[in-house]
């Protein structure tokens, strides 16, 4: 989109600011997660974790691993700034199929896929995804698949709908209006 989707607004606010204030009554601790060239842009509020660059440049996943690595033990809820319709009962309904001992993800049944990033990562399962990292294997699609994860459907569609073109964006812009 050639532009930071973690600052559109879409909430009378920052995307980012918006998911801050979602997440921090299931969350411990609230961190974004950015690439170097994001990071370079942040404010150090709120706190944010820049993808080390052991990890390379491979997206979500370098994200996922960073946190693994400055939390360990600690289970990971990743929620995508890609996702405007996500929401407080969205959230709840994620909260409800969470296990220790195995990832949840929301699924899409219309497109068979999981959304990644609307998703419980538990402390147990992210040794197996940087052995992953170690065979070139950056998908995590595909692990959520492997493993396989809890399926989480949502209600309405619509909350996991990702906004990721300019169009998309003006479309998800007059709906909040």
């Amino acid at each position: 989109m050639h532009r930071d989707k973690s600052l559109l607004n879409y909430h009378g606010q920052p995307q980012r600011q918006h998911l801050l204030h979602l997440l921090q009554p299931f969350c411990e601790e609230v961190w974004l997660c950015c690439n170097a060239t994001q990071a370079a842009g942040m404010n150090p509020e709120p706190p944010f974790l820049m993808d080390d660059p052991v990890w390379g440049d491979i997206g979500p996943m370098a994200g996922l691993l960073t946190a693994a690595k400055k939390f360990p033990a600690k289970n990971l809820l990743a929620i995508g700034c890609d996702y405007p319709f996500f929401n407080h009962a969205a959230l709840e309904l994620l909260a409800t199929v969470c296990n220790p001992e195995k990832p949840a993800a929301f699924y899409n049944p219309a497109t068979h896929f999981y959304e990644p990033l609307l998703a419980f990562y538990p402390a147990v399962v992210l040794q197996e995804m940087e052995t992953l990292w170690s065979q070139q294997q950056f998908s995590l699609q595909q692990f959520l698949r492997a493993i396989p994860a809890i399926r989480c459907i949502p209600d309405d569609p619509v909350i996991i709908l990702s906004i990721d073109t300019p169009e998309a964006v003006k479309a998800a812009m007059k709906i909040f209006r």
